[in-house]
Parts: structure tokens; C-alpha cells; sequence
């Protein structure tokens, strides 16, 4: 009788529903950092108390399948997938190897280590030879790599959680403050219209102003119409004149 071996190692932990999928990248977007296991969002993005208890649900789940291997969970499993390899070493180089290995792999639940052994020995990890003994930072990322979805989808469930709700007003707020400013605030401002079309208008009064005041200038050094402006009318306008060219004298 054969063994088959399985193509893959079964997760403890399901799939979220659409819903809290749903809930979950709407979190992601909405909560903003603000210190070291701190987040805030507004009360328009935060969860509502239905949403929390499926977040607090789907947080358990998701608690209790990455649960940390025990010493022997890891060491266990390490044999099993050396007992397939040569290693032709003493029984204390063996020990001594797998301690490394454990040590490297604890803190990572035991589906996500079985799942990335059995990768290196099926030699889907990219850029590994299975005909040789994976390294234990190797065989580490190759674990953090299949538990990480999980992990993210925990954190950002407990960020949304956890996160600090900023007041913000609600939509129908909103309008009827602007309703408020069109019906009681507005026809006390009288001037105070910030149209564009208004801003137009000033701007034309501030380049006609621009325009007498420069006249009355001209006018007071005596620059009339039409007529080059003398040496003197340039000085009382103070606009610098051109210094004279230096004419060569024969001694030059």
C-alpha cells in the first residue's frame, strides 16, 4: 500500500465572505496612522455595530488559525521531512540542525511550516533545488510568505477595531449648514459675494485705479500727450535713464 502525498496542507482558516471582504478593504483605506498601535477614522468610515460583530467573528477565526507551533509540532515535522533525505550525518549534527530549523520557524502556525516543506519538496519554491536541504531562513520565508494574507487581514481587522473614531459631520449635516449659510448667513454679508465674476470686476477697478494714478503723475512732472518726456520729467517719474555712450577721443 502507498502513501499519496497530499498536494497541499489544509488551512484552518476559511475564506472571508464578500461582505467582510467588503468591510475589511474599506477599513484598509479609511484608517489612518497615528502611532506606534494607534490608528483613527472617521465616524462616516468607521464599522457599524453590525460590522463590528462580523469583524470580531471573522478576528477570532482568524486568531485561533495562526495560533504559534509548539517546540515539537516544528520538531516533529522537521524529521518527517528529513527522514526522505541522505544526510548522512551523526544523530547529534541532526539534532543540532533541526534545532536551528525550529528556532527559525517558531512563532508561525504549524499548517503554514507543513505547507512550506511540502513546497520545497514538490520544488515550487521559486529559486530552490529540492534535491538539496533548504536553508532555515529559506524555509522561514517560504512560511511567512503563505501566512501572510491571514496576518494582514488580522491586522487590519484589529487597526479598524481598535481605531479611534473622529467626528465628522454626517451628509444631511452638511447640507443644512449650507443651507444655513444660503438663508441666514449670506444676505448679512451684503459685499461679501466671492463670485468670479465679481473678482473680474475688481480686478479691472485695481488696473483702472493703476492707470489714473499714473497719469496723475505724468501729469505733475509735466508729460503731456504725445511728447517725448525730458530728462527732468524722467527724474520726478524715476525712471532711470540710459547713461550716454562714451565718445573715443583721438588720444584713444
Amino acid at each position: 500500500m502507498t502513501t499519496t502525498i497530499p498536494s497541499t496542507i489544509r488551512v484552518p482558516i476559511g475564506d472571508p465572505t464578500p461582505e467582510v471582504d467588503r468591510i475589511v478593504s474599506r477599513l484598509r483605506s479609511a484608517a489612518e496612522w497615528v502611532g506606534p498601535g494607534r490608528y483613527s477614522i472617521s465616524s462616516r468610515s468607521a464599522p457599524t455595530e453590525s460590522e463590528r460583530n462580523q469583524l470580531t467573528a471573522r478576528a477570532d477565526d482568524l486568531r485561533l488559525g495562526l495560533i504559534p507551533a509548539t517546540k515539537e509540532e516544528v520538531r516533529t515535522s522537521l524529521l518527517k521531512f528529513m527522514a526522505g533525505m541522505d544526510l548522512k550525518m551523526t544523530a547529534d549534527d541532526l539534532d543540532e540542525m533541526v534545532s536551528m530549523f525550529v528556532a527559525s520557524l517558531m512563532g508561525l502556525p504549524l499548517w503554514a511550516i507543513r505547507q512550506a516543506l511540502l513546497n520545497w519538496m514538490q520544488g515550487t519554491i521559486a529559486g530552490a533545488n529540492p534535491r538539496f536541504t533548504p536553508k532555515p531562513p529559506e524555509l522561514r520565508i517560504e512560511a511567512n510568505r503563505i501566512a501572510a494574507p491571514f496576518q494582514r487581514e488580522l491586522g487590519s481587522i484589529e487597526a479598524g477595531l481598535s481605531a479611534s473614531v473622529e467626528q465628522v459631520p454626517t451628509q444631511s449635516e452638511r447640507d443644512a449648514a449650507v443651507a444655513r449659510w444660503h438663508d441666514e448667513i449670506r444676505p448679512t454679508m451684503g459685499h461679501a459675494d466671492v463670485t468670479e465674476d465679481l473678482s473680474e470686476k475688481r480686478r479691472q477697478e485695481a488696473l483702472d485705479e493703476n492707470r489714473r494714478f499714473r497719469a496723475r503723475e505724468a501729469a505733475h512732472a509735466g508729460l503731456a500727450d504725445g511728447h517725448d518726456m525730458t530728462l527732468d520729467m524722467r527724474r520726478a517719474l524715476y525712471i532711470p535713464t540710459q547713461p550716454r555712450a562714451k565718445v573715443p577721443t583721438d588720444d584713444e
